[in-house]
């Protein structure tokens, strides 16, 4: 059902399949009042939209037989996969709903609904005693609830601003037959501004839920926060925002909210702020909703951009400067450094020193530990570097010395007193803790710009280095480190026999056959593919870290480089 494509941080590119259509995430699903809509649905995919939410519950009370007749999708007028809401929002609010668990679950089912969502128990309390109930009359919903097939439902977790409570509904969550995973109970901390808070919970969330479960940020609706809610781990947003802004003449922009009847320039081009003045979108309800709409789609746009090119941290050094409660809650997801490293895509194209957060990269602090270890192996003269402390010559080569841009102006790279040897022994203690090179090797580089291309052991080519960052492509040397280690280092094991034989062919590792993987492995990083039996068959580039390789029914886990076959 759901597919990583591409990462940055614990932000994902992934693509949710449904009965009509697939949703790539991270993706905002705009909310359609089933009574009042103030934009028509069928203006929304023109807009951006790829699925939408809305409420079953007031359908339920409102428009039931026409909802059974037509369908969901023929009652709202939207085409795409739609989500629909259980009236959990309306029980926090009034207290009660007319309907039962098992009857809004037959009822989404019935209207032929893509994701539904169970009848769960959220609250708007910061009292222990109630956010302890809410957990437990939410998971003794899901535990009661059959759960009708040819529907994605979805599994909110309760328990925010509590850890330790939000892990075990979690936990117990994750046991039942769920696709996706809401945060519940996330609004009235964003209404108080309490952004560590909600930070907190994507995280508890994200940490304690199958890797192939996508997480959904329950009514996250403002464009200023999607990228640090995306770069803590969720997937999917809904945005009643638009329009209950409009009618309060409120104005969105990627960096906080407007009074609209206050403006006298419009900061904005979308079709909407290009065609009408000020004081029109002002006064018109559905105008200003259709301006938020653009504002929300182009953030995510921007943001998926942004995971693709691996410039999120980027863009979220600008962002968070938009509120100052912002900033303490990135430092808050950056605190979780274990998290991070794990999920976070290892080299990049370039490390950019914009702030004092810079140094709280995930990167840059794998950065600092794999340098101190290099030092420690080799005695070698060093550069002192901002962020990263003291660098042997040998390594400056690799990401990310030479692919910073500091503050301070600093040109970089390896001494031509530092032998060609020298830094391909280096970079190989840099890179895989060891030299993994034997004695008689031989270096081919480029003479004009003295970049390493590749290492040769008698005629077999070991190793290419990557222009851009001197990073190490396995070839024949794949066997040197698989001799030099031992399991579970560096490897992904697969059993199944065609997957083995297709592993030894040089084929794709896809993850539904990974049996173990090395624990410490990371997305990015050059990894072996082997056997139960530790026999070697190939080596390639991980997509996917150890617990996602184990965790994911689909999707490639690795890029398989060079294979024993083909050697």
């Amino acid at each position: 059902m759901f597919e990583l494509k591409d990462r940055d941080l614990g932000a994902r590119i992934g693509v949710l399949s449904t009965s009509h259509g697939k949703i790539t995430t991270p993706a905002v699903l705009p909310v359609i009042n089933p009574v009042s809509q103030a934009v028509p649905a069928e203006e929304l995919s023109e807009m951006g939209a790829q699925a939408v939410i809305t409420n079953a519950y007031l359908i339920w009370k409102n428009k039931r037989e026409e909802a059974l007749s037509q369908g969901v999708h023929g009652l709202i007028g939207f085409h795409g996969p739609v989500m629909t809401d259980s009236g959990a929002y309306q029980m926090m609010e009034y207290g009660e709903v007319s309907v039962s668990n098992q009857d809004i679950i037959d009822f989404q089912r019935d209207i032929g609904v893509d994701i539904g969502v169970i009848l769960d128990h959220p609250t708007a309390s910061r009292d222990r005693k109630d956010v302890e109930q809410a957990v437990e009359d939410t998971l003794l919903a899901a535990e009661e609830a059959v759960l009708p097939e040819g529907v994605l439902w979805a599994g909110p977790v309760q328990g925010t601003g509590f850890p330790d409570l939000q892990q075990e509904c979690a936990r117990r969550l994750s046991e039942m037959p769920f696709a996706v995973h809401p945060v519940g109970s996330i609004v009235p901390r964003m209404i108080e501004y309490d952004f560590k808070t909600v930070v907190e919970a994507v995280v508890t969330v994200r940490e304690n839920v199958p890797a192939d479960r996508p997480v959904h940020a329950f009514g996250a609706g403002h464009p200023m926060f999607f990228a640090l809610l995306v770069a803590a781990g969720a997937d999917l947003f809904d945005s009643a925002a638009y329009a209950l802004y409009a009618k309060d003449k409120r104005y969105l922009t990627e960096h906080g909210t407007l009074r609209a009847d206050e403006l006298s320039e419009l900061p904005c081009s979308c079709p909407v702020c290009s065609s009408f003045t000020p004081k029109e979108i002002a006064e018109d309800e559905g105008l200003l909703s259709r301006h938020n709409l653009y504002v929300t789609f182009e953030e995510m746009r921007r943001i998926r951009q942004a995971i693709r090119d691996k410039t999120l941290f980027e863009l979220l050094e600008e962002r968070v400067r938009a509120h100052p409660k912002l900033v303490p809650a990135f430092r808050q997801l950056l605190r979780h450094k274990k998290y991070l490293e794990e999920l976070d895509w290892f080299p990049k194209k370039r490390v950019m020193e914009l702030s004092e957060l810079t140094k709280s990269r995930p990167d840059v602090r794998r950065a600092k530990s794999m340098v101190e270890r290099t030092r420690k192996l080799l005695k070698q003269r060093t550069v002192e570097l901002p962020l990263y402390g003291q660098v042997p010559y040998p390594v400056l080569d690799c990401y990310p010395f030479s692919q910073t841009v500091f503050q301070k102006d600093l040109e970089l790279s390896c001494p031509e007193w530092v032998g060609m040897e020298e830094k391909v022994r280096a970079a190989s203690v840099y890179w895989f803790g060891l030299d993994i090179f034997p004695r008689d090797i031989r270096v081919d580089y480029s003479p004009k710009t003295r970049r390493v291309r590749a290492v040769y052991h008698n005629r077999e080519l070991l190793a290419t280095f990557r222009a851009s960052d001197f990073y190490i492509i396995l070839h024949g040397g794949a066997r040197f480190l698989h001799g030099k280690t031992r399991p579970p280092a560096f490897r992904v094991v697969v059993s199944d026999p065609e997957a083995v034989k297709y592993a030894r062919e040089g084929r794709t590792v896809f993850a539904k056959f990974v049996a173990d993987a090395d624990p410490g492995i990371v997305p990015g990083q050059q990894v072996l593919v082997t056997d139960p039996e530790d026999n070697l068959l190939g080596a390639g580039t991980a997509l996917l870290n150890a617990r996602e390789m184990k965790e994911f029914s689909r999707g490639p886990a690795v890029i398989t480089r060079w294979s024993v076959s083909r050697s």
